[in-house]
């Protein structure tokens, strides 16, 4: 990779301690630079897409190619061996021209397989992820008010763009899931429990959730991928 980053909030210390840990774990440690921006007053997800474009913009001007994301809440599998990193390496290698993002964690919505370690999907989350120039370019030239993606699995905000971009692939398996430390893009406690979904959406549960059924959600993906056709998205980033 040419640069590798790490968003975190100026006030999520404890984050920032465990993204740092993390990325020591893997040997990332000298290579990464934090993005510490402040705490948004509202509009959270609106700040994450800011938060994401500005450290492409600053790849974009340092005329790196390609740049590693993590958000602070990435946590890496075990079993992160030399083989697995050399299998990493093979995918990268393998991507098709063309290509927008390659990501190292996700939540899949469907995938399609290129090679045993390599798929095409269509994924929610932003923790782990190299973005290419032309993903750079697009989000640099696109601020929030002007593309909100919405999905009726994913949401709305920036996962759900990349969603919608052609070009999105995956080394399977993934190699970070995300923790289940408490996240900052939800008011886990505005307007009380008054549905059964708020037991997920507004508690701690949602976090737990988050981090330990994204592996198995891509097993499923991938195990009901022979039984469905792969429509690649047509929104191209430029």
């Amino acid at each position: 990779m040419d640069a590798v980053a790490c968003i975190s909030l100026r006030d999520r210390e404890d984050r920032t301690r465990e993204a740092a840990a993390q990325l020591h774990r893997v040997g990332l440690c000298r290579r990464v630079e934090f993005y510490r921006p402040a705490r948004p007053p509202n509009r959270p997800k609106e700040a994450i897409w800011e938060s994401h474009r500005t450290v492409l913009r600053r790849a974009l001007d340092a005329r790196r190619e390609t740049v590693l994301v993590f958000e602070d809440d990435v946590a890496f599998r075990p079993g992160l061996t030399r083989r697995r990193l050399d299998s990493v390496r093979e995918a990268f290698g393998a991507l098709p021209k063309g290509w927008t993002v390659f990501y190292l964690g996700h939540w899949p919505i469907e995938l399609h397989f290129l090679r045993h370690n390599l798929v095409r999907t269509r994924s929610a989350c932003t923790h782990a992820y190299v973005a290419s120039r032309a993903l750079m370019e697009w989000l640099v030239a696109t601020p929030y008010s002007s593309f909100i993606a919405s999905s009726g699995v994913i949401g709305k905000g920036l996962d759900a763009a990349y969603a919608a971009l052609a070009g999105t692939y995956a080394h399977f398996p993934m190699l970070a899931v995300q923790s289940t430390s408490p996240g900052d893009h939800k008011a886990r406690t505005h307007g009380g429990i008054r549905a059964a979904r708020h037991l997920v959406t507004r508690t701690r549960l949602h976090d737990y959730l988050l981090s330990h059924l994204m592996r198995p959600a891509e097993l499923w993906a991938a195990a009901v991928s022979p039984l469905r056709t792969w429509r690649e998205p047509t929104q191209p980033p430029g």
